[in-house]
């Protein structure tokens, strides 16, 4: 079903901290220019590869997390007066990364 609706603004924090590692900096103008198609399919795919994964491990993790019971352990210090501003300031800080992907097309951005 995720997969239908599209993704989320949630997988953003991770996708932006992955890609900015330096192994995954996109080489420069001219080594792609030289590049075949196969080559820059490779490139592209190699990197959506390990975003799928980290997202696979990441759930996985929460899966254990879960069965653990130790969700349930944490919520009795952190409290909503905690979780509330956490969230909210996470969320302010992706807006202009959200806002900017919404940017070019609206009407599918809303949709």
């Amino acid at each position: 079903l995720p997969l239908v609706q599209g993704g989320t603004i949630s997988f953003l924090v991770p996708t932006l901290a992955i890609l900015n590692l330096p192994q995954w900096k996109c080489p420069p103008d001219a080594e792609l220019a030289a590049m075949s198609q196969e080559n820059r399919t490779e490139l592209w795919q190699v990197r959506m590869r390990e975003l799928s994964g980290a997202i696979a491990v990441s759930a996985l993790f929460q899966v254990i997390i879960g069965f653990c019971g130790i969700v349930g352990v944490l919520l009795k210090f952190i409290t909503p007066l905690t979780i509330t501003p956490t969230v909210a300031l996470v969320g302010l800080s992706l807006f202009e990364n959200a806002a900017e992907t919404a940017s070019k097309h609206w009407g599918i951005a809303a949709g």
